[in-house]
Formats: structure tokens, sequence, C-alpha cells
């Protein structure tokens, strides 16, 4: 069976193009535009590389369960700090993740905050340590119908 559906972006091509930043952020469908309006307008980055996955970062940390999952992830990253010479990396965390919230830290009564803060720093100094890139941290704050970015220190 052919397939007859064809579409053309009307946006030019062009080459040269070049980004130094690699953003990194939670998948989740419902946030994607305030991270892209963050992206261009809080951190005036015109161009950028992207990774996003549920959960962001998580899957870099050191208590990832899957092993593998987290050195895939790293080899991932590594391949586009070298190739794309880039020289900085933004995290973004966010309030309400379904990632963290399902996830299996152990005790129950674990603040996801916390944890997600936590894993953050952790996985920026590993990128900063592993790759020689600066890291940014930023966590998203969702109050009263906005989305709010906070840096991390």
């Amino acid at each position: 069976m052919a397939n007859d559906f064809t579409y053309e972006s009307k946006i030019p091509w062009k080459a040269e193009r070049k980004a130094n930043t690699l953003v990194i952020h939670c998948s989740a469908f419902d946030l994607r535009p305030y991270f892209a309006d963050f992206a261009a307008n809080g951190l005036k980055l015109a161009e950028y590389d992207l990774v996003a996955v549920p959960g962001g970062v998580q899957m870099l940390t050191v208590a990832h369960y899957i092993a593998k999952v987290r050195v895939l992830m790293r080899k991932w990253l590594g391949f586009l700090v070298e190739h794309h010479n880039l020289t900085k990396v933004v995290i973004i965390g966010h309030d309400d993740c379904s990632w963290y919230k399902d996830f299996r830290f152990g005790p129950i009564h674990i603040d996801l905050k916390q944890r997600q803060i936590a894993d953050l720093k952790e996985v920026a100094a590993i990128l900063r340590e592993e790759m020689k890139v600066g890291v940014d941290i930023y966590f998203a704050h969702i109050k009263d119908n906005k989305v709010s970015f906070t840096r991390v220190s």
C-alpha cells in the first residue's frame, strides 16, 4: 500500500545553524510548550539540542534501577556534547512529575520535589565531571494556572 502523505515544512533549511546548549527535561506533553517558551524566551536560546524523556535526568542518576539505561543515556549525551560541540547543558525538573510519582524509590513518605532536586544536583555534578560542560539547573513550578521556572543552586 502506497503512502501518499507528504508534508513540507514552511521553515527554510539552514545548514549553518549551530547550537551550543543541550536542554534535558521531562517529556510530559502538557509542559512541552512551557519548556519551549522558557528555553526561547527565558534563556534566550535561539538554537539548542533537546533530550526529553519521562522523568528528565532521573535516568542518569545512580538510583536508577536499570544500569543499562543509565549507561545508554550517558552515551547519547556524550555523543551530542562531542559531535555538536556543546559547551552547556540546561536540566529542568518540574512539579507533579508523573514519572517520579510512579517510580519506586522505597519509603512511601519520600518528598518527591526534594528527591527531584537532589537528582538534578547529582546529574549536574556528573555532567560537569564526565563531559566537562557548564550546567544550569531549573525547576518548573505550577501554581495559579501559571508555570514559572526557578534556578536551583
